[in-house]
């Protein structure tokens, strides 16, 4: 063989050798990524896709071990009788899986053998420690004992953590509270008396979960734990936003009801149990939205009356002594409801009030749930003042005198007017679920009922979007970012001085929350005023932080959009 052609051949030998390397170097990179690929698959629980590949995976240069070790985890988790049983497998192999997450989907879903099995697995291979899923995984049967036998690390690094260590220190006939995203706020104890006494989680304010939720819990027992509908968060940011000021603040679902918050201050929750969801006050004119439908429904066009009306600041109405009804300024010529609303025109809705007639009025309250009767009828308004003379006829359709109401029934009047017309009892349950707060199980819904024409929607809610505009008594008081519709009322009673309910919903046009602001206890409506307008405002600005299923690149839309959108609504029936 002449040397030219013993270097050919070296030559290429050596090309194939790098052909070869590049061949199994490429085989190997695709071998890695669809690894990856079922790691996604594994993580999201599709067993039989992710065994399938596996099992191709299984004889692949580089990859084989972990492939097995897959195979291990999805045996473990699903008690399927696999030649994987006794393959041998290292902590470093199983590592590349979710283990946390996967052995809590176990809890989740209940398959608390499966979960067994692969702690069992872990720890015969030397895996990082995950005692707190074993014990949880017997804490759920039932085995209380076996769980407590367990010795789970005291630090709380993740929420299975927490929870065993709040379920091992209280008793076996304690229900676990949470809110409505799952978070632990505290364990509730069967008293001697009756009833069920609250004990805050370390961190939680006790004031953020009200009472009647805790004294009413018997009706969604047995569970081991409840999910209110309160959100947390929610709640800490509404009691900040009342700021110094004492009062009330309300925030609901408008679909359902669901109470998300229910705060008060400090000294006005010391002075009554549960204030936001019961403490009683005049309603003010937020009761005007009650007497336009009243109006709409005897079938007045209130629109075209509200045009042709002008406000010379009082009217008198019978011939006692207080015969005569004010209003706080001279409207002059009201041109439409919209205006009406905005600056809060008494005259007008007490002409308005007077058109319908006392029964059918008493009928319209009726409808929004005012006398309601029922399990949650401490949460609603009432009318004190049935009967009177044409001058109190006056004060029941501007909200004075005649009718009182609470926080969470003032924010349901909105929700109403947010929700096509349907009003709901306020749900202060979300689900029950088991100790661990995994395996949610929702609660039937309280039935809702028509207050409305849907129809009556795009002309309450523009009339309401004026009262937030310039000119309007609330003025400014949105930020941009949260559009809003409201109504604002005004009142004073001898004992407590000025309050104020401002309710309202947003963001516009897409509404997410319906709400009401109680301040109270002010020298002056001045002051009152001002304060209800920096408490609503910052409680807006908060509400427009927990608005995220908005995109973040479409920014709200603003004045004329809003009321565009509407219009296009109105244009379609509704």
């Amino acid at each position: 063989m002449s040397r030219r052609l013993s270097i050919y051949l070296i030559l290429a030998a050596l090309a194939t050798v790098g052909a070869t390397a590049s061949w199994i170097a490429v085989g190997a990179e695709q071998s890695r990524a669809d690894l990856a690929l079922v790691r996604g698959d594994i993580a999201a629980a599709e067993w039989s896709t992710s065994r399938a590949r596996l099992d191709a995976l299984a004889g692949s240069f580089g990859v084989h071990r972990r492939a097995l070790a897959g195979l291990a985890v999805i045996e473990a988790l699903t008690d399927d009788d696999s030649a994987y049983r006794l393959t041998r497998v290292t902590a470093r192999d199983l590592s590349y899986y979710p283990l946390g997450p996967l052995l809590q989907r176990a809890l989740a879903e209940e398959r608390y053998d499966g979960c067994l099995r692969l702690v069992a697995l872990l720890r015969r291979v030397g895996a990082p420690d995950f005692r707190e899923f074993e014990a949880a995984a017997f804490l759920e049967q039932g085995r209380l004992e076996l769980a407590r036998s367990i010795e789970v690390p005291a630090t709380p690094r993740t929420r299975v953590r927490a929870t065993l260590a709040a379920v091992f220190a209280s008793d076996p006939r304690d229900v676990l509270v949470r809110d409505r995203e799952g978070a632990l706020l505290g364990t509730a104890s069967p008293a001697p008396a009756g009833g069920f006494v609250f004990t805050p989680e370390r961190g939680v304010d006790a004031a953020l979960v009200p009472g009647p939720a805790i004294d009413g819990l018997a009706s969604v027992l047995p569970a081991r734990s409840v999910r209110l509908t309160i959100d947390r968060a929610l709640s800490q940011m509404a009691r900040g936003a009342l700021g110094p000021y004492r009062g009330s603040i309300v925030v609901v679902d408008p679909s359902d009801g669901s109470v998300l918050a229910a705060v008060s201050d400090r000294r006005t929750d010391s002075e009554s149990g549960a204030p936001a969801l019961e403490q009683m006050r005049e309603p003010a004119s937020i009761a005007k939205l009650i007497t336009v439908t009243a109006a709409l429904r005897a079938g007045y066009d209130v629109d075209a009356i509200l045009h042709d009306m002008t406000c010379r600041g009082s009217m008198r109405l019978d011939d006692s002594a207080e015969g005569v009804l004010y209003c706080a300024a001279v409207n002059g010529p009201l041109h439409g409801l919209d205006r009406a609303l905005a600056v809060s025109c008494n005259v007008a809705f007490a002409q308005l009030g007077e058109m319908v007639g006392r029964e059918k009025l008493l009928e319209e309250f009726h409808r929004y749930g005012f006398d309601f009767e029922g399990d949650e009828s401490q949460f609603f308004g009432r009318v004190v003042a049935p009967e009177g003379s044409a001058r109190q006829l006056g004060d029941l359709s501007i909200g004075l005198e005649a009718t009182s109401i609470t926080p969470v029934h003032a924010a349901l009047e909105a929700a109403t007017v947010a929700n096509g017309g349907w009003m709901h009892p306020p749900r202060l349950y979300r689900s029950t679920d088991t100790f661990l707060g995994f395996s949610e199980r929702s609660l039937p819904k309280p039935e809702g009922w028509q207050v409305l024409d849907e129809s009556w929607r795009p002309l309450l809610t523009r009339a309401m979007i004026a009262v937030a505009n310039p000119g309007g008594t609330a003025a400014r008081i949105a930020p941009a970012s949260f559009p809003v519709a409201l109504k604002t009322g005004t009142a004073s009673e001898p004992d407590t001085g000025f309050h104020v309910n401002y309710i309202g919903f947003g963001p516009l046009p897409e509404t997410r929350f319906a709400f009401a602001v109680r301040v109270t206890h002010q020298s002056s409506s001045r002051r009152v005023r001002t304060a209800a307008f920096a408490v609503t405002r910052r409680l807006l600005e908060g509400l427009s932080r927990f608005d995220v299923d908005r995109p973040a690149q479409q920014p709200p839309p603003r004045g004329r959009a809003v009321l565009a959108t509407l219009g296009q609504q109105a244009a379609g029936g509704g």
